[in-house]
């Protein structure tokens, strides 16, 4: 729902209503997916463990009672709340805040796709909380939050998605593009050396100038400031405070790559097989 909504930073409309419409491949899954659907009732049952709760599997697919096009298909449910399961990778762990953490708004420690999903859900299903169990692959970790129903939030996502399933989706009109990966995919061939820049452009062009020259002088200031921690921690692998906390980390990592042209001259075998 978020990608209809153009607040999913992974899936842009035009990707969304091109897959509803069949026009490209559906995502097919990836290995992220495979295990989060392979774990998903692992993380259920540690969910209705840990908060108390008996979260049943939920196979049917839910519908909005008053809007049939508006559908959910929920990992747990239970009497008077609602389980949403997720697996994570140990770089995205800071985006999830801590176990019994209530999240009030979006990327208040739930990214913003799954704080809309949630508020979806519970919109559907007629909850009014909903939690939300996540595991942090190579962590041993897994955190608990919840998320209240926000009625008005929930139901500007009813509007929106309505919107694109009426004036897309069904009249099959394409949706603006968003994405640069978008753009870069529509006009990849050069077909003329130039185009007059129309007048609602100039400002676009002025702002994007002026964001990138930001951008640079950003990456310089954290370059510096970096350079600062490190040399005040010089051979150590932590920077505390005088009660003990740790403010800053510093670790050399050393990349380690399969060579390829080896590999596939020795073992060919291997490469079919697995390609």
């Amino acid at each position: 729902v978020a990608a209809a909504c153009g607040m999913n930073k992974f899936q842009s409309r035009l990707q969304l209503y091109r897959e509803k419409l069949g026009l490209v491949p559906a995502f097919a899954g990836n290995d992220a997916t495979y295990w989060g659907t392979e774990l998903e009732p692992f993380l259920r049952r540690h969910a209705s463990k840990y908060l108390g709760i008996k979260f049943r599997q939920s196979h049917k697919q839910w519908h909005h009672p008053h809007h049939a096009w508006a559908v959910a298909h929920i990992d747990g449910i239970s009497k008077n709340a609602g389980l949403e399961c997720k697996l994570t990778s140990y770089r995205n762990k800071k985006r999830f805040a801590e176990t019994g953490t209530t999240i009030n708004t979006p990327e208040d420690g739930l990214p913003v796709h799954y704080y809309c999903q949630c508020q979806w859900y519970m919109l559907i299903v007629g909850k009014p909380i909903w939690h939300v169990c996540v595991g942090i692959a190579g962590e041993n970790e897994i955190r608990l939050m919840v998320v209240p129903f926000n009625a008005e939030f929930a139901n500007e996502l009813l509007r929106k998605a309505g919107i694109f399933w009426q004036e897309h989706v069904l009249a099959e009109f394409e949706p603006e593009i968003e994405f640069l990966i978008d753009a870069n995919e529509e006009f990849k061939n050069v077909l003329r050396d130039s185009v007059t820049i129309p007048h609602n452009m100039a400002d676009v062009i002025a702002e994007f100038r002026k964001a990138k020259l930001a951008s640079k002088a950003n990456a310089e200031r954290l370059s510096s400031l970096e350079a600062q921690i490190k040399k005040t921690m010089k051979d150590a692998a932590a920077l505390v405070t005088e009660s003990g906390d740790i403010v800053a980390t510093w670790r050399e990592f050393k990349r380690h790559s399969v060579d390829m042209p080896a590999l596939r001259t020795a073992h060919p075998e291997l490469i079919k097989k697995y390609t």
